[in-house]
C-alpha cells in the first residue's frame, strides 16, 4: 500500500477512535463566570436528563488535584487540605467529610468522570470550596464566587457617625495594633481579604479606609477626619462583623484612647469587648428623616426579559437579584419600610409597577436596570431622574429602550398616546430637585466605590418614573452588552457594592435633609 494511502488510512482510523470515545450524551455549553470574570463557554453533557460536568472542566473553574484509585473504581478531589470522596456509578459522595446524595450516579467514559452540575451548588461543596456558586439551567450559566474569609470594608456615613464594619470569619482575630496621627491599625488575624482596597470620604468622621491583605493577616487602616470623636470597636454575630462607630463633635477620651505607636512598631493589645450593635438613628433624628418607606422596583421580568448579555444572561434576572439584595440591606436598619414592585419572575406593566409606590405613599422610587449599548465597548454606572427632554442621544435612546416594554403590555394606537399623556400628568416637578440630588448623590458614592466608569447623572423620559408621585430615579448599574461588566453584574462581590453605593447616597440625602430640617428648626426657635 503506498505510504501516502497508508497515512490516510491511519489517520481516518485515529478519528473514529475519537469519535467512538467522545461521551454518548448530548453536549451543551454554560456560560461560566468565576469572581466577576468571564470564563468563555464550558461544555457541560446531558446525562438522562440531568447537566453533569466532565471531571477536567470542574478542575477548570475551581482548581485542585484528582488522585485516582482505580481497582476500587474510587476517585478523590483535593482542594488544599480538603477531600471529596466519589466512586464510579454511586450515587453519594462524601464531600469534605459530609455524605451527600447526588442527583444521579457518577458515570465514565473515555478518560474523565461526570458529575452533577447539581453537586456544585449544595452547601456541601460549597464549603468544601469556600465558595457560592449559582446554577442557572436556562439559559446554562455558572456563577462561581469564592468568600474570602475577611470581606471588603463597609463605610456608611450617618447623621451623627460613620459605621466602619468587615465580615470576618469564625476562625479571625483581630487586635487594635495602636493610634498615631488620627489613624487606626487593626491587624486581623487566621484571615485575608479579597483585595487590596482603600476607599476615601470628603464627608463624616472616616476620612479614609484602606485593606492590605497578606499571607495569614489582613491589616486594616482607618484614618478620622478633624472632628471625629472617640471609636467604639466591638464585633457582633450572625454574621460576624468587626464594627468601628466613629461619632462626631467629642475629642479623644483619655480613658478611651488607643494606645500609641512606639518607635519600633505598635504596641499589640487584646481587643475591646463585643457589645451589641446601636441604633445608627435616634427618635428625635428618626422623626426628622425624608425616608421611611422606599419602594425598589427590578426592571423587566416574565415575558420580558430586558437586554441580554453575550454570555445569555438576562436583564430580569440580574435585576431582581439586586433589588432583593438592596431591599435586605435596608430592612438590615430596622427602621425603612421597604417593598418590591416584584420579588419574582413576573411581569408587571409600567402602570402596575409606579400604582405600588403611589398606593403604599412612598417617600422615594428605585427602578433597577441593566444598561445595553450598540456595540461591546459600551460601558459604565449610570443614573436618572425624570425630565421629558432628554441630556442628550444617548439618554434619549437608553429611554427609548425601557419604555419599549408598552408594546409588551397590549396598548397600542391612540390608547398607547393616552397612557402616555396620563403619566406625564402624573408627574410632579415639585419631586423633581429631590430627584435630582438624590441621583447626584449616589452617582459620588459610585465614583469612589465600583470599579467601573462613572457616566454621572442623566435625565429622560422614563414611563415609569412619570407615574410617581414623589422622588423617583431609574439606576443603569451597569451593561450587561459588555462581556466583562456582565461578568461583573453575575458576581457576588459587585452586587454587595452596588448595593452599598445605593445605600451610601441614600444615607447622605437623608442625612442633608435631616441636618436642614434641625437648622429650620433651630432658626425658627430663635
Amino acid at each position: 500500500m503506498p505510504l501516502k494511502k497508508s497515512a490516510a488510512w491511519l489517520l481516518a482510523g485515529v478519528a473514529l477512535l475519537g469519535a467512538a470515545r467522545r461521551p454518548p450524551w448530548p453536549a451543551e455549553s454554560m456560560n461560566v463566570v468565576v469572581d466577576g470574570e468571564n470564563r468563555g463557554p464550558v461544555t457541560f453533557f446531558r446525562v438522562d436528563g440531568v447537566a453533569c460536568l466532565p471531571l477536567e472542566n470542574l478542575q477548570k473553574i475551581y482548581g485542585g488535584r484528582v488522585a485516582w484509585k482505580r481497582v476500587s473504581r474510587k476517585f478523590d478531589y483535593r482542594l488544599e487540605n480538603r477531600t471529596a470522596e466519589f466512586v464510579l456509578d454511586s450515587s453519594s459522595a462524601i464531600v469534605g467529610g459530609q455524605p451527600i446524595a447526588l442527583e444521579t450516579a457518577v458515570r465514565w467514559w473515555g478518560d474523565s468522570a461526570f458529575l452533577p452540575v447539581s453537586l456544585l451548588t449544595t452547601p456541601a461543596h460549597q464549603a468544601f470550596t469556600k465558595t457560592k456558586t449559582q446554577w442557572i439551567d436556562a439559559p446554562p450559566s455558572l456563577t462561581v464566587d469564592p468568600i474570602p474569609s475577611i470581606s471588603s470594608a463597609r463605610v456608611f456615613n450617618y447623621p451623627r457617625e460613620t459605621r466602619v464594619s468587615v465580615e470576618i470569619g469564625p476562625d479571625v482575630d483581630y487586635r487594635l495594633l495602636g493610634q498615631r496621627d488620627n489613624t487606626l491599625y487593626l491587624r486581623l488575624f487566621d484571615g485575608r481579604a479579597a483585595q487590596s482596597e482603600k476607599l476615601t470620604f470628603d464627608e463624616g468622621t472616616v476620612a479614609s479606609v484602606q485593606m492590605d491583605p497578606h499571607a495569614r493577616t489582613t491589616d486594616l487602616t482607618v484614618q478620622l477626619a478633624t472632628g471625629a470623636g472617640t471609636p467604639d470597636i466591638y464585633t457582633t454575630a450572625s454574621p460576624r462583623t468587626l464594627t468601628i462607630d466613629v461619632p462626631k463633635g467629642a475629642v479623644w477620651s483619655p480613658a478611651r484612647r488607643p494606645p500609641p505607636m512606639e518607635d519600633n512598631g505598635p504596641v499589640l493589645v487584646a481587643p475591646p469587648s463585643a457589645a451589641p450593635p446601636r441604633s445608627s438613628l435616634d427618635a428625635p433624628y428618626l422623626a426628622l428623616s425624608p425616608l421611611r418607606t422606599i419602594v425598589i422596583d427590578a426592571g423587566h421580568g416574565g415575558k420580558d426579559v430586558g437586554a441580554v448579555g453575550p454570555g445569555g444572561t438576562y436583564e430580569k434576572d440580574v435585576n431582581l437579584r439586586t433589588a432583593r439584595a438592596l431591599a435586605q440591606l435596608l430592612r438590615s436598619e430596622d427602621r425603612f419600610n421597604v417593598l418590591l414592585t416584584r420579588a419574582d419572575d413576573r411581569f408587571l406593566t409600567l402602570e402596575e409597577r409606579s400604582a405600588v409606590a403611589n398606593k403604599n405613599k412612598a417617600d422615594l422610587f428605585i427602578s433597577l436596570h441593566c444598561n445595553a449599548g450598540l456595540t461591546r465597548a459600551s460601558n459604565g454606572f449610570e443614573i436618572y431622574y425624570l425630565s421629558e427632554k432628554a441630556t442628550d442621544d444617548e439618554a434619549a435612546a437608553v429611554a427609548r429602550r425601557e419604555n419599549a416594554v408598552v408594546d409588551l403590555e397590549g396598548v397600542a394606537g391612540p390608547a398607547k398616546e393616552k397612557v402616555e399623556e396620563l403619566l406625564w400628568s402624573l408627574a410632579r416637578n415639585e419631586h423633581m430637585n429631590d430627584s435630582s440630588e438624590i441621583a447626584a448623590l449616589i452617582a459620588r458614592q459610585a465614583g469612589q466605590r465600583l470599579p467601573l466608569i462613572n457616566r454621572g447623572v442623566k435625565q429622560a423620559g422614563f414611563y415609569v418614573l412619570r407615574g410617581t408621585a414623589m422622588p423617583a430615579i431609574l439606576i443603569e448599574t451597569g451593561f450587561i452588552t459588555h462581556p466583562k461588566e456582565e461578568g461583573l453584574l453575575r458576581s457576588t462581590r459587585y452586587h454587595q457594592k452596588l448595593i452599598e453605593t445605593v445605600y451610601a447616597g441614600l444615607l447622605d440625602y437623608e442625612k442633608r435633609k435631616i441636618q436642614a430640617r434641625l437648622a429650620q428648626s433651630s432658626a425658627g426657635g430663635n
